[in-house]
């Protein structure tokens, strides 16, 4: 896969990542989240997508199956990056990418719907052209372009509420403002936040919101 670098008009949409460092290889697995930091971070900066921090986590032995939680729609995800029951080895990147799009996408519907997997497959072959790629339809481990088997998904809806190692609840209040173009008519959204500036003022003051730049 090639990472696509982050032109000047981004910024970083995930605040703060952390991994385990008690865990073999931390320092490879820093390297496999800023990878897909960068991967998503052009299809976050265009959809306003925000992560406050992405934390590595490793499910207990009775959830082999999780691969990611959300908390808050987007104040936390967790992500995991290695193989059940091998802790120095780590997931392909195909499917540590695929759950990252997948935890983005539960910052604006929080439940498996139809409106979910729509709004997950066209954020995720975003990704795809913003790395020069085109994702086809069967790809994906489990068969599909969702990537995600019948199992991983009811462990994650199973998971709901519960705690891992470094996870979470998936939760509670939105954190950041997400407001995508009209295409997602399929997507219920909050209702839109207060203006930037004054009636009066628009002309003179650009809105902020309307361009990422370099922090």
């Amino acid at each position: 896969m090639k990472t696509k670098t982050p032109t000047a008009h981004q910024q970083k949409r995930v605040l703060r990542m952390q991994v385990l460092n008690d865990l073999p290889f931390a320092d490879a697995a820093q390297q496999l989240l800023e990878r897909a930091c960068l991967d998503v971070n052009s299809m976050m900066c265009r959809h306003l997508l925000l992560c406050g921090h992405l934390q590595e986590f490793y499910p207990s032995p009775d959830r082999p199956l999780l691969r990611g939680l959300n908390r808050d729609m987007g104040h936390i995800i967790f992500i995991r990056l290695r193989k059940h029951g091998a802790v120095a080895e780590f997931l392909a990147y195909d499917v540590i990418l695929n759950t990252l799009v997948h935890e983005l996408a539960h910052n604006i519907v929080t439940e498996h719907s139809t409106r979910f997997w729509q709004l997950y497959l066209v954020l995720r072959r975003e990704v795809a052209v913003d790395m020069g790629e085109d994702l086809q339809e069967g790809e994906g481990e489990g068969g599909d372009a969702r990537g995600y088997t019948a199992e991983e998904l009811r462990a994650e809806e199973a998971d709901h509420g519960n705690n891992s190692k470094g996870g979470g609840s998936s939760s509670g209040r939105t954190m950041g403002t997400h407001v995508p173009p009209p295409t997602y008519e399929c997507v219920i959204m909050p209702p839109p936040p207060p203006p930037l500036f004054a009636p009066g003022q628009r002309q003179q003051q650009p809105q902020q919101r309307k361009k990422c730049s370099i922090s």
